[in-house]
């Protein structure tokens, strides 16, 4: 079963998480973030990232690893909107294959084991692909926003889940 798979990742997963996290991206924003950013400075800067947040993770936090295939990363939040689903990624190679939905299950059931009702994130505008997968999972569309990421403009969707008990089954 996948969630035997799933394990709380540690400070050495740091790479294999700036692997994936960066296959994601370059599979999906491509059109959206420029090329020259997702060739260049993303690889070291997604490295830096992940090892600085595993290396001192804050409390309320959660980086969950399915084997070397996807991950997800939690901010906790006491905010009407509940946590924050800061990334979700899965190998491009093995989009398909429920790993998303898993991830996305177990991160619920974690969150409701820790007194959470509520899971929100922000899609960039453009990943369609994204929004109809949460979309299909419970989350509903509630608001959009500019923004800056990296120094880029960008547009993004903010999708809730309010039902986190109905989410947590969704993997089984």
């Amino acid at each position: 079963m996948h969630e035997t798979l799933i394990r709380d990742a540690a400070p050495a997963d740091a790479a294999t998480i700036a692997v994936l996290h960066l296959a994601s991206w370059r599979s999906v924003y491509r059109g959206i973030l420029p090329d020259a950013y997702l060739d260049g400075p993303a690889e070291a800067e997604r490295l830096a990232h992940w090892t600085a947040v595993l290396a001192e993770p804050r409390a309320g936090d959660l980086v969950l690893l399915h084997g070397q295939a996807g991950f997800a990363a939690v901010r906790g939040r006491a905010d009407g909107l509940g946590a924050l689903l800061d990334n979700l990624h899965v190998d491009p190679t093995r989009r398909g294959g429920r790993i998303g939905t898993v991830l996305l299950a177990e991160v619920a059931r974690r969150l409701v084991a820790g007194g959470q009702t509520a899971l929100h994130l922000w899609v960039l505008d453009g990943n369609d692909r994204a929004v109809a997968f949460y979309r299909r999972h419970g989350a509903v569309v509630e608001g959009n926003r500019p923004g800056v990421m990296f120094g880029m403009q960008v547009h993004s969707t903010l999708l809730v889940f309010r039902d986190l008990e109905a989410l947590a089954q969704a993997g089984r």
